[in-house]
This record gives structure tokens, sequence and C-alpha cells, in this order.
């Protein structure tokens, strides 16, 4: 089921054969999709933990600027969800967001109703305060994948995270794709699988 609430995003909805209280957000970068491998197989991990899953699509002009998309995401994503959420109502959260969906999540996490939620933060924008921020504030549990090549990656920065509630986990010499460059398939493979099993565990130790 596709709902389109606000130009510029679409929002599919996949539920549980029987109703659901647990709802993860999809929210991708600007130019990954849900359809990308460390956002389609992470949600189909939380399907299989008994998430509902809301994935979240950005469809904003292309001569917009950074800061443009980032106000837009910033105002929009929140709206879509409250509007979502008056009709599906909800008591446990995850939020799974990649690159640019980590300003998303940031936003978000501002509202009442996730504060407690699990997050999985995927090459999160640590040079971006709003991120960075949102991520040192949190106390409820989280995940987060991100490679030294990354130029995401801010070494001082991941090393105050090491601190927080947030399973900050290094992935050498991978690039923003979280993949080695120059390399094998099967080594790349070999990373992709890493990072699933380390969700699934996480998934699996913080069910509510």
């Amino acid at each position: 089921m596709d709902i389109q609430n606000i130009a510029g995003i679409t929002c599919t909805i996949m539920k549980q054969a029987e109703p659901s209280k647990k709802l993860a957000v999809i929210l991708p970068g600007l130019g990954y999709t849900v359809l990308g491998p460390l956002l389609h197989y992470p949600a189909q991990l939380a399907f299989s933990h008994g998430y509902d899953i809301l994935k979240i699509q950005y469809q904003y002009n292309p001569t917009l600027s950074f800061d443009e998309v980032v106000s837009s995401l910033y105002e929009d994503v929140p709206q879509v969800l409250a509007t979502f959420l008056q009709t599906n109502p909800y008591t446990d959260y995850c939020l799974i967001g990649k690159s640019l969906g980590t300003y998303a999540m940031a936003s978000v996490l501002q509202q009442s109703d996730f504060q407690t939620a699990a997050t999985i933060w995927l090459t999160p924008l640590l040079q971006e305060d709003p991120v960075y921020l949102s991520m040192t504030a949190r106390s409820a549990p989280g995940i987060s994948f991100i490679g030294s090549a990354d130029t995401c990656y801010v070494a001082g920065r991941f090393q105050t995270l090491n601190e927080s509630p947030i399973q900050m986990n290094l992935i050498p010499d991978a690039d923003h794709t979280l993949e080695l460059s120059n390399s094998r398939a099967n080594d790349n493979l070999a990373i992709i699988m890493d990072i699933l099993n380390k969700i699934d565990h996480f998934l699996t130790t913080h069910k509510k």
C-alpha cells in the first residue's frame, strides 16, 4: 500500500499477517533507495522480528541544494509519520536510516513517541552536528556501522559515541557504501553478512 502525504515523499507499508504494535521505519539516503541491500535486508530482518515496515522514499526536486533537502526532510518526515500514526497506532518503534536518512532520524527522534525507539544508523553523517548530537543524546539502545574510508567518518566523534548506548562498528577501509574499493565481491558480501548478523542479534537482544 502506497501513502503519499506530502509532496516529495512516498510511503509504502508492509504489515504482518496478524496486527502488530511494532513499527520499523526505513529512511534511505538521497541516492540510496530502500531497495539497496543495506536497507532491504535489515527491513526483512525487522519484519521477521514482528515489525510492520514503513518504507519512506524521497522524490525531491533535483535542483534543490543539500541544505534545502535537509530542511525539507526535517519538516516532512515527522509530518508523514504523524499522519500515518493517526490511524495506525504502535507502541514499539525501530528507526533504520542510511546516510541522509540519519538526518531524518535525528528529526524524528525529537518526537516524544520515539524517545525509546531502537535505532540502526548506517553510514551516519557524523560530520553534521544535528546527526551527531542526536546520537550522543540517545539513552535507548542502538547500533551503527560506518567505514573508516567514508568521508562521513569523524574519528573523534566516533570515539565519543563509543561511550553511548549505541553499539559503534567501524569497518576498516570501507567507503560510504560499506564496501571495500578494488576488492572481490565475496569480501563485500562478507561485510554485508556480518552487518546483517549483528543487526539480527541487536533486534533479538532488544525485543520488548
